[in-house]
């Protein structure tokens, strides 16, 4: 089955996850670290800081702590990703790290009613600096 190539006046292009929207190496992660700015929705931490660029780019950072089945782990990546995918038009001109922190003995981790609250927060945060989205 062949899906169309335009989705809501958005095209499959702009939908997409491409290795340009990634961080991948260990520096970019070391300048959002250290000159970026936080966001903290429920377990969700988020650093951020301009890039420059005319696209969002998100890197992960979820660990052992946060929970030790890599099945979780992996899930919450996947829905990390997916997220990001769809509100990567409301990031633009951002490097964005994403973390997650342990949650309560015998707590679950359902971040999707979440996810939305955190990129609200980010863009909040970003405006609020005054040098985002001019």
């Amino acid at each position: 089955m062949r899906f169309p190539r335009q989705l809501h006046g958005m095209t499959s292009e702009r939908l997409c996850f491409p290795r340009e929207a990634r961080l991948l190496k260990a520096s970019e992660f070391r300048t959002v670290f250290r000159a970026g700015r936080r966001a903290r929705v429920g377990l969700l931490h988020a650093r951020f800081r301009l890039n420059g660029n005319e696209r969002a780019r998100l890197g992960l950072a979820v660990s052992l702590k946060a929970t030790r089945k890599a099945v979780v782990r992996n899930r919450v990546r996947r829905q990390l990703r997916e997220s990001f995918r769809v509100n990567q038009h409301r990031l633009v001109g951002l490097d964005v790290v994403v973390s997650l922190s342990r949650p309560a003995a015998g707590g679950s981790i359902d971040l999707s009613p979440r996810l939305p609250d955190l990129w609200s927060e980010i863009v909040r945060a970003a405006e609020a600096e005054g040098k985002w989205k001019d």
